[in-house]
């Protein structure tokens, strides 16, 4: 990130709001929007997914787990203080997940595809000692357009994890394998 942020890592708090509609369907949305050092910041994502196991063809049938499929799309803008845009992301994704409740406990796995694009755009400015004057400590001021877009190296997700239903409050943590690990964190709440 121009000029960087000396991080390592990025927690993010995602708040989303999920809703339930006919045969197991279920539409998800989240937004974010936030300031940090003069930057701006966008995440927008949208999905859906199926329970298999809803369908009315399958409702009678005795599965073992618990199936569902879903997809996503999610968009990502950081914008510097004047309002040009310096990076954007697009990545969807569909996956196939199973489940089975024990008792309180739903541990899940689940395996997809996914495809993430991603366009870099943006001046990088920086300072280099003066070799032309001989003037000892003087610095020279450069500017580097960047201009770079890049797809992501691995198209396949596999994911472990679990749910703990507390009544209307629930807990989940899920794991994703990728070439970027990624933990999840969630805490809910059910409405009916």
């Amino acid at each position: 990130i121009p000029a960087g942020y000396d991080r390592s890592f990025a927690p993010l708090i995602m708040p989303q709001v999920n809703v339930g509609l006919f045969f197991g369907l279920e539409a998800a949305f989240r937004f974010v929007p936030f300031r940090f050092q003069g930057s701006r910041m966008d995440f927008f994502g949208i999905g859906l997914k199926q329970e298999i196991n809803e369908f009315p063809l399958f409702k009678n049938i005795p599965l073992p787990v618990a199936l569902a499929v879903g997809g996503a799309y999610q968009q990502f803008d950081l914008q510097t203080s004047n309002q040009s845009v310096i990076a954007k992301s697009r990545t969807w994704n569909f996956q196939m997940l199973a489940s089975k409740r024990i008792g309180p406990f739903e541990p899940m796995v689940g395996y997809g595809i996914e495809n993430t694009f991603a366009r870099f755009n943006y001046i990088f400015e920086y300072e280099i000692p003066d070799t032309i004057s001989g003037i000892p400590y003087e610095y020279i001021n450069v500017q580097q357009d960047i201009a770079a877009s890049m797809r992501n190296q691995h198209r396949y997700r596999t994911t472990v994890g679990c749910s703990l239903h507390m009544g209307s409050l629930f807990l989940h943590y899920d794991y994703n394998i990728t070439p970027y690990r990624t933990h999840n964190a969630i805490v809910g709440v059910h409405f009916k």
